[in-house]
């Protein structure tokens, strides 16, 4: 038996996100960091500041570490099984 939410937050929305195992260049590290296990891992190899930076986009965390954000896509999508 399912349940929902009424609590407004959105976790609803973020399960089905994970659940997918779509990420996107708008995603926040943090959200990245939250739902997919050993991104922290990853990221942190790209070069990706995953505390202090947890408030910028893939995009952004990307551009500052001088890399396409598309790089990191795929690497979390081969090392992390997110597409």
């Amino acid at each position: 038996m399912s349940q929902t939410c009424g609590c407004g937050c959105g976790h609803e929305a973020a399960a089905a996100e994970v659940a997918s195992g779509v990420i996107t260049p708008g995603d926040t590290i943090d959200m990245v960091v939250k739902r997919v296990p050993g991104a922290v891992t990853v990221l942190r190899e790209l070069g990706i500041d995953t505390c202090c930076g947890g408030n910028l986009t893939l995009a952004q965390a990307a551009a500052s570490a001088g890399i396409p954000s598309e790089r990191i896509l795929r690497t979390l999508s081969e090392r992390a099984g997110v597409s």
